[in-house]
This record gives C-alpha cells, sequence and structure tokens, in this order.
C-alpha cells in the first residue's frame, strides 16, 4: 500500500502484519462477514486456525483469528513530519476565526477543536479518552512477529519496547497519564495471552482524546464555499484520514472522485447540516 512507497527510515513503518484473535462467537461471526463483504484476496485477509495463528506471530496463539498479511505500525509522528517535510508549517498559532485566514481554502482537520467555530459547532462530536503503554521487552515477548489484536493490542517490539493499548474511556476528557491505566493495559494483553506480559516493566505511557460522530462515521468534505472538514475519525484515524484528504483535494481541485457516490453521501458533513 502508500505506507511501502515511503522511505521506511523516515516512517518507521514496519508491514509485519495483524492477527485480530477470535475470542468469542461474535467476533467470530463478524470475522467471517467481514472476509465475505470484503472480498479481498485471500493471501491479504484470511481466517487462521490456532496452529498457523502461533506460526505467523512467532508465539502460542489458542485461538483462531483473522490475518491481515499487509497491516503493519508506523510511527504517527513520524509519518506527519515526512508529509510535512517540504511543507510550511506554522505550529502554535491561535485562530480566533475563520474570517481572519486569507487562503484559497480551508481545511480543519483540529478534532473537537470544531466546536470552537460556528461553522462547524453544530457537528455532533463525542471523545474517547485512550492511553497507551510502553513496556519493555521480555525475552519471551521479544519473539513476538506481528500486531496482535484482542480486547487491546500489542505491537511487536521496538528498540527492546512493545506498544500496548488502549482503554477506552468516554467519561474522561483529560489527557493526564493514569497510572492505573498501564496497569490495566497490561492486565488485558495477559488476561489474552497467559505468561505473555509476566515481568514486563513499564517504560512511558501516553494519552489522548479519540473524536467521533454520533454516527461512528468520519465527517469529511465541504461544509461552506472553500471551507473544507476532516474529522472524527475516532481509532482508525491513520488510515481515514488519508482517504479523506484524497477526497478533500478532489473537491478543491474539481476532480473526478475515488469515492464512490454512496461512501461520498455517508461521509458528507451535510448529514448533520
Amino acid at each position: 500500500g502508500l505506507f511501502d512507497t515511503f522511505p521506511a527510515g523516515e516512517t518507521a513503518w514496519n508491514k509485519c502484519g495483524a492477527l485480530y484473535v477470535i475470542n468469542d462467537e461474535k467476533k467470530e461471526k463478524r470475522f467471517t462477514q467481514t472476509i465475505e463483504n470484503w472480498g479481498w484476496a485471500e493471501s491479504a485477509m484470511a481466517l487462521v486456525d490456532k496452529d498457523r495463528a502461533s506460526e505467523i506471530a512467532g508465539i502460542e496463539i489458542k485461538n483462531a483469528a483473522l490475518y491481515l498479511s499487509q497491516s503493519g505500525h508506523i510511527s504517527p509522528a513520524q509519518l506527519c513530519r515526512y508529509y510535512t517535510k517540504d511543507v510550511e508549517v506554522h505550529f502554535n498559532h491561535s485562530v480566533e476565526s475563520l474570517d481572519d485566514i486569507k487562503a484559497d481554502g480551508i481545511i480543519l482537520a483540529c478534532a473537537h477543536g470544531l466546536r470552537k467555530f460556528p461553522q462547524s459547532a453544530n457537528f455532533p462530536l463525542q471523545t474517547v479518552r485512550g492511553q497507551i503503554t510502553q513496556a519493555l521487552a521480555t525475552q519471551k515477548s521479544g519473539d513476538l512477529k506481528c500486531i496482535l489484536n484482542y480486547d487491546g493490542f500489542c505491537a511487536p517490539a521496538r528498540g527492546g519496547a512493545h506498544m500496548i493499548g488502549s482503554t477506552f474511556q468516554r467519561w474522561l476528557e483529560d489527557t493526564d497519564v493514569i497510572a492505573q491505566d498501564d496497569l490495566d493495559n497490561l492486565a488485558a494483553l495477559e488476561n489474552a495471552f497467559p505468561g505473555f506480559s509476566a515481568d514486563m516493566e513499564i517504560a512511558g505511557s501516553r494519552a489522548a482524546l479519540r473524536c467521533s460522530s454520533k454516527d461512528y462515521f468520519p465527517i469529511v468534505g465541504e461544509i461552506s464555499e472553500n471551507i473544507y472538514v476532516s474529522a472524527a475519525h475516532g481509532s482508525h484515524g491513520i488510515i481515514s484520514s488519508l482517504m479523506s484528504a484524497q477526497h478533500i483535494s478532489e473537491l478543491m481541485l474539481g476532480s473526478k472522485p475515488s469515492l464512490s457516490p454512496s461512501t461520498i453521501k455517508a461521509l458528507s458533513p451535510a448529514r448533520f447540516l
């Protein structure tokens, strides 16, 4: 995919694959339907038994899983730096009114910051706090070769540490790190894979607020003349924001849309205006 075309050293992209462990009937049904509905090639998406899952992961997996061979993990910070390396960027500049901006086009990509501007203040947005945990790899966990998704996620060690997450707290709206959240992340990993996270040492953590819409679909498109929005990407923004940027660029340039009419309608801000 797109990330494969970027210099890996600049974005820390690692196409290691991902396993979505099937630990209940609901996931078994959902993943089976996903394969049927998406129609991807078996080489890119397939259900694998526990033995094949264990072979892929490099550790023992006691359940069948959905395997996405083209998945991986990337550094959001490094990716953003790569995107903007030839772009004039001004940080920490407070915008009180969109009328103060003189430009051919304005794109609002500020999550729940949309509430600040009259043009976007009425979108039904909600925030969900999440904290991720960096934990030092052990001799056992260092064998992990792909991303594990269960009721959380764990990425293979990079620089001697795993990234593990994440909490899902609708009732909190701050980004202060909570020590108990790190313990909860490790407990969820231990519950899914007993013994895997034993003796892991917490090395760091970070909390942030996800932004989503009332219908859990991103809000992408034009909201008024030359003012566009890309927001409410929830937990999947690193993927959906890329296609959204493509769609907005096509709107601005009057190009043929890459998305289907039904998808454009589902994304459209008009559904809330």
